[in-house]
């Protein structure tokens, strides 16, 4: 039977890139004086394929079990480099952005090119400088043991174990199902989402699945906090800390190396995880570098889907913030003057306008991957606060403290502004003071308005009455945010009081 071209074409590329992994060792061990990839290439089994072959040919994932849309085979051949050729090694993928993105997808993909590479190893912990007795450990997280093993293990345990190159070179226990033990003490092991499950691990790679919506605890007891009280506990923070320190303690190397640890989540609000360690490893914090090693995936759905699921036509949507809510624009609609020049606008699909018009902000974060102020707005408007406060210190008033962000240990009491342009009359006028204290005393909240007189509100038609007469409220200042309040109780209440 003559070969396909295909299977030539393999065989050819096969030939050229062994030629190529032997001059990049060489120029390796001559030029840098390391010999790293020298001991890696005599310690190889059989030469791993890359991530092309390893998605399309059918020993692997070629098989029909794993379609891939183009847009994320595009994105999952970058993010699993030719090491081999010494092209440079992702430690780390984020993969962030909206919901429906293949984000699971890539990181099954992943993590199964991952374990391919140590299973072409002997003895791979050699490689590392580990004894061959310590397991290597791919670790599965989620936000419950249930979820982790529904959700990721399995799927993925299937997806590796039906590849007939694993049925041919590798030999696992059929049986045993609560873990994935391969021969050369290599594991893949679910595992619940905490620090106890990591202990004494050495985790080559990992799939944390929905960081964001991990816990996140307010006095939690498993953090010590001030005045003896407890800390704040981020559960996504804790996890992959200790998992990421594991892996760069044990599987920092000169030479050949493999393993990834993936890190999986939707937008949910701003500042969630996800959102500060992909600002983090971008440099985009003050005095901070981009970080190498580390892959950021962030796609819209409608980037990465296929394009034949969409008719064509979008209509426009503004990114809403403080200043300004998400909406749909009006065709007629410009920037500059129907809406702010520099504001963010997304051309989006017409098959997702329903969503928009019933759900602007839970469908930007789900359809676009943009992260919203909170999941549910307590206050839906938002900009209406920013607008009156705009207005009211164009009217001339004025903060009736100097810092309106006190820290009670470092700035002693709010300092009280004197020249606040008052007549006799305001100065005489009752006030209403509002002092909010925080569910853990770490904070205090102070809002001050006194009433300036009445004005008519002209109602809907709809209503029974058309008129009616409510107070005309002035914000005389606000002082917000006052820290270290525990101990400083007895000074706020006579400080208030006065």
């Amino acid at each position: 039977m003559r070969p396909s071209a295909t299977f030539v074409m393999l065989r050819l590329w096969g030939e050229k890139r062994r030629a190529q992994a032997l001059v990049h060792v060489l120029t390796q061990m001559v030029d840098h004086r390391n010999p790293a990839f020298m001991l890696a290439l005599l310690r190889m089994k059989r030469m791993p394929v890359p991530i092309t072959e390893f998605l399309d040919s059918p020993e692997y994932l070629g098989n029909g079990t794993f379609e891939v849309w183009p847009r994320l085979r595009e994105e999952i051949i970058a993010m699993n480099p030719d090491v081999l050729l010494g092209e440079p090694h992702y430690h780390e993928i984020l993969h962030g952005g909206a919901t429906g993105t293949g984000k699971s997808f890539l990181a099954t993909g992943n993590c199964a090119y991952q374990l391919y590479v140590a299973t072409c190893f002997d003895e791979p912990q050699r490689l590392f400088n580990l004894s061959p007795v310590t397991p290597l450990v791919m670790m599965m997280q989620s936000v419950s043991t249930t979820v982790t093993k529904r959700v990721i293990y399995k799927p993925f345990r299937d997806l590796f174990t039906g590849m007939d190159y694993s049925r041919r070179w590798l030999r696992w226990d059929k049986n045993k199902d609560s873990t994935f033990v391969l021969e050369g003490n290599i594991e893949v092991a679910p595992a619940l989402a905490n620090i106890q499950a990591m202990v004494g691990q050495a985790i080559f790679a990992a799939i944390l699945d929905e960081v964001n919506f991990m816990s996140v605890v307010e006095n939690s007891k498993q953090v010590p906090g001030a005045a003896g009280l407890g800390g704040y506990y981020d559960q996504a923070a804790t996890v992959y800390t200790n998992i990421a320190r594991r892996r760069k303690s044990r599987f920092t190397s000169r030479g050949m190396t493999f393993g990834q640890i993936n890190v999986i989540s939707s937008v949910r609000y701003e500042g969630d995880f996800m959102e500060r360690r992909i600002a983090q490893a971008q440099g985009r914090g003050a005095d901070e570098e981009p970080e190498t090693g580390v892959y950021v995936y962030r796609r819209k759905q409608y980037e990465v889907q296929p394009s034949d699921r969409y008719k064509g036509p979008t209509f426009r949507v503004i990114v809403g913030n403080d200043r300004w809510p998400t909406r749909i624009l009006r065709d007629h609609e410009k920037a500059g003057r129907h809406y702010p020049a520099e504001a963010q606008v997304e051309n989006v699909p017409v098959e997702y306008r329903a969503d928009f018009q019933r759900d602007p902000e839970g469908s930007l974060r789900d359809v676009i991957g943009i992260a919203t102020a909170a999941i549910t707005a307590f206050i839906g408007r938002r900009d209406k606060i920013v607008e009156a406060n705009q207005r009211w210190r164009t009217a001339g008033h004025k903060p009736w403290s100097l810092k309106p962000d006190v820290d009670l240990a470092v700035d002693g009491m709010p300092q009280i502004e004197e020249d606040l342009g008052l007549t006799p009359a305001q100065r005489r006028a009752p006030r209403w003071i509002h002092v909010d204290l925080s569910t853990v005393k770490d904070r205090c909240g102070i809002a001050i308005v006194r009433l300036d007189g009445f004005m008519n509100l002209v109602r809907p038609a709809t209503w029974k009455r058309h008129h009616t007469t409510v107070g005309r409220v002035s914000m005389s200042g606000w002082c917000n945010q006052l820290h270290e309040l525990p101990h400083h109780i007895c000074g706020e209440n006579s400080w208030v009081g006065h």
